[in-house]
């Protein structure tokens, strides 16, 4: 009971509620319990008769179908004198000894657990039918048509050879006939004993459940009327009370719980009473704050639109200044590019210039050894002077020998006349000779006289290259100092370049800054005009609240 005291009203009714509900379902699933026993115990019993009903529609067909064949076989012995008759009649004893098997064999599967009354005695019944299947096998295979003669042989053979069997048969529907009269009397009697079993059961789940729905209602209604303290009509006066105003009244709960409703509202009515008061006198307060804090918040909104247009031209100015910036370091960024033209310009000058130093040294080379050369050719066109002159001597000599020898031959007269002949001949070549050797001497002098002009050209050729030689590597250091220059001046705008980007930055995060700023404060300035709006709806509801207050009486 005390989970039920911390409970609400609405909980306890809930409670009550799923309580009865849950006796209803318990109630509901007793019966469908009941109704499913009962169900099944008919079915069972169902299922027996109708067991039953087979083996008696069985047990008669098993009684037609031998009663068929014993009419055909005594047919077979009347009409042994006509064959077509003879044969007619055996074709329907085998017919009908079939159906009778097969009756047998259909009543043992369905009692193959001898629960059926009555079938108890097949097993004889099959054993007497065997026998006298054998006994009609021995007479049909000795009795064929056409032999008349063992007409009365046979007929005292067969007679009287069916009654126990037949009897078997009757034994056996009559005691299946008085066991499904049985079953259906043990079936109707256990329908009245599970019906009256489940309405017992019914009755007494329905009676519990409804006493103890009953006691948990009577409980719980107590309870929930002492929650409520009482009669409800003192609490709807005092709440009528209210609502139109008037506070002064009371509710008069007498002797109800401290945690009862009617305490509770009187409670209410008392705190609403001094929080009315209350009320009353922030409201006139907050009506004299809300006035002075709308002044405030317009004198602020005038500040802030000052503070606005401040940022607005600052933000200006610092937007002109990255402009500035920006066009600096394109300036110095063209200057960077022309310092690099230029360094590139001055590295194709100096690998140019060494080039030309190394062919002028090639030229150095070639001259000297030019000059080494000429030396030579020199001295060879010496020796060939020399070569000349021995030359021009021994043609002299040939011809001072010619001339003697011609005089020695006039001397001789005739016989020497080819003699003369012979020394004119060597004097004619001591003269052609010696003309040869004086242009060898002519062409040998213009050989030395062009040798020693080639030798000072060469020389000054030379000379003239180890100049060039030296000119060139001072243009090369010349040229390397404005390669260096020219780094250093690129580095240096680089490095303007890139401190003209961080100004930049700078300038442009001041911008942004400078912008956010006086977003801001025209933020504020609208915040400030809200508040002073604000302000002065305050006050308006200061002053309704005021005076809603007067309609209370407190």
């Amino acid at each position: 009971m005390i989970l039920f005291d911390k409970l609400s009203i609405r909980l306890r009714l809930l409670v009550m509620v799923g309580v009865g509900a849950v006796f209803g379902v318990i109630l509901l699933a007793t019966a469908l319990y009941s109704l499913n026993a009962f169900r099944n115990d008919t079915r069972s019993v169902a299922d027996d008769v109708e067991r039953a009903t087979q083996a008696l529609t069985l047990v008669s067909g098993a009684q037609n179908a031998f009663q068929a064949q014993l009419r055909g076989l005594k047919n077979m012995v009347i009409r042994n004198f006509m064959p077509a008759e003879f044969d007619k009649a055996r074709e329907e004893f085998l017919a009908e000894r079939a159906k009778f098997w097969q009756h047998i064999e259909a009543l043992e599967k369905i009692d193959g657990t001898g629960t059926i009354k009555g079938t108890a005695k097949l097993a004889e019944i099959r054993q007497q039918a065997t026998e006298l299947n054998k006994l009609y096998d021995d007479v049909i295979a000795e009795n064929e048509a056409g032999m008349p003669k063992y007409t009365v042989m046979v007929d005292a053979a067969l007679r009287g050879t069916e009654q126990p069997l037949t009897d078997e048969l009757a034994n056996a529907y009559q005691a299946i006939s008085a066991a499904t009269t049985a079953l259906a009397s043990e079936s109707s009697q256990l329908a009245d004993r599970r019906f009256m079993a489940s309405l017992i059961l019914v009755l007494v789940v329905g009676l519990g459940g409804s006493a103890a729905s009953l006691l948990l209602a009577a409980t719980l209604g107590g309870r929930i009327l002492a929650r409520l303290g009482g009669d409800l009509e003192p609490v709807v006066a005092a709440t009528r009370r209210v609502s139109e105003g008037d506070l002064t009244g009371t509710v008069q709960s007498g002797k109800a719980a401290a945690d009862s409703l009617v305490a509770a509202v009187e409670a209410m009515q008392k705190r609403l009473r001094g929080l009315i008061g209350q009320v009353k006198q922030g409201a006139e307060k907050t009506s004299g704050n809300a006035q002075a804090l709308s002044t405030s918040a317009d004198e602020v909104a005038q500040a802030a639109s000052a503070q606005s247009d401040a940022a607005a031209l600052i933000a200006g100015a610092i937007q002109e200044l990255t402009v500035a910036i920006t066009v600096m370091a394109e300036s110095a960024g063209a200057a960077a590019d022309a310092g690099r033209l230029t360094r590139d310009k001055a590295s194709e000058s100096g690998s140019i210039i060494l080039e030309a130093i190394g062919e002028i040294g090639n030229i150095a080379v070639q001259a000297k050894l030019s000059t080494r050369t000429i030396g030579d050719l020199n001295q060879h066109t010496q020796e060939i002077s020399r070569f000349a002159q021995e030359i021009k001597d021994i043609s002299d000599q040939t011809n001072l020998l010619s001339l003697n020898a011609a005089i020695e031959a006039a001397r001789a007269g005739e016989a020497g006349r080819g003699f003369a002949v012979v020394a004119d001949e060597v004097r004619k070549l001591a003269n052609h000779t010696a003309g040869t050797t004086h242009k060898i001497e002519n062409l040998v002098t213009l050989l030395d006289g062009a040798a020693r002009q080639t030798a000072e050209a060469v020389a000054t050729t030379a000379h003239l290259a180890e100049h060039g030689t030296q000119l060139a590597s001072n243009a090369s250091d010349a040229i390397s100092d404005i390669k260096d220059n020219c780094e250093r001046t690129m580095h240096a705008t680089n490095d303007i370049v890139d401190v003209l980007a961080e100004q930049r930055q700078a300038a442009e995060q001041i911008a942004r800054n400078t912008e956010r700023v006086a977003q801001m404060i025209e933020q504020g300035a609208g915040a400030a005009v809200k508040s002073s709006a604000t302000a002065r709806e305050v006050a308006s509801l200061a002053e309704g609240l005021r005076l809603a207050t007067l309609q209370f009486s407190v």
